[in-house]
This record gives C-alpha cells, structure tokens and sequence, in this order.
C-alpha cells in the first residue's frame, strides 16, 4: 500500500426534480480546471482525473516529462522502500 496516498471516486446526477437541471458540462468543466490547477486535494497530490473514463489530467503511462507517469507508483514505492 502506499503511504499517504488519496483516491477519490464519484459520480454527478441531474436531479431531475430540480426545476433548473445541473449543467454537466458546466460540472465537467469546473472540475478539469480543478484538478489541472490545484496543487493538492486532501492533503495530497493530484496524479491524474478522469471523465467517462477518458483522462483529464495526468497520463498514467507517459514518460516523457509532459506528465506524472503514475501508472507504476506502486513499483517506484516499492523500489524505494527496498533502497531505504
């Protein structure tokens, strides 16, 4: 497991009894500029965000500097541990 390390998973609904729908665009838009803004979300680092499973932020594979590449955080944890 690795120590300090945040995962947030939620879904927006349109309540439809509301007489003035939620613009979900709107939602989407907000959150993107969010997560591509902030530095930290609960006291830990953003690594990537997802909308209707296509990233938004963060690229779980890349490698070449335009991202975090955190598809192997766990095997970068590992081996630091077994430095250390």
């Amino acid at each position: 497991m690795y120590e300090g390390s945040t995962i947030v998973d939620f879904v927006v609904f349109n309540d439809e009894w509301n007489e003035e729908p939620t613009d979900l665009d709107e939602v989407e838009s907000l959150f993107t500029t969010f997560v591509k803004t902030a530095t930290e979300f609960m006291g830990t680092t953003i690594l990537g965000a997802v909308v209707d499973n296509n990233p938004v932020f963060g690229d779980p594979g890349a490698t070449n500097g335009d991202s975090n590449g955190y598809a192997d955080l766990i095997d970068k944890f590992q081996e630091q541990l077994e430095r250390d």
